[in-house]
């Protein structure tokens, strides 16, 4: 069980790698916080719909969903920049950012979990 707990804290520090890494990119193309959110949500989805598919239960598992994907792409985050959007007044980016986050990660995630298991036949 250790070994598990290992597996998911090194995911899970490359995965807050990845996703400070994207943070930064996007500050160099000039992207806008919430675009770079939203894309790092929809990859993290897409990937772990993938592990989903293909990976079966165990330790490297860990490692790739909770770890990395955990770390990669957070709930609270989302959460935290819908609230701030509303309190800044930007209602109609809020309401599309909300929306389009749930409908188009889920989407991403069915694709990858379907691809995942395609890719295991």
């Amino acid at each position: 069980m250790f070994k598990n707990f290992i597996a998911i804290a090194l995911g899970g520090a490359l995965g807050a790698c990845l996703r400070y890494a994207a943070v930064l990119l996007s500050q160099t193309i000039d992207f806008s916080g919430t675009i770079t959110i939203f894309l790092v949500n929809m990859i993290g989805s897409f990937v772990l719909g993938i592990i989903t598919g293909t990976c079966s239960s165990g330790t490297f598992q860990l490692f790739l969903s909770m770890g990395l994907c955990g770390a990669f792409t957070t709930f609270s985050t989302y959460s935290v920049r819908s609230v701030t959007l509303i309190q800044e007044g930007k209602i109609g980016e809020a309401f599309l950012y909300i929306v389009g986050s749930v409908i188009i990660c889920m989407l991403f995630a069915w694709i990858g979990i379907i691809l995942g298991s395609k890719l295991m036949k």
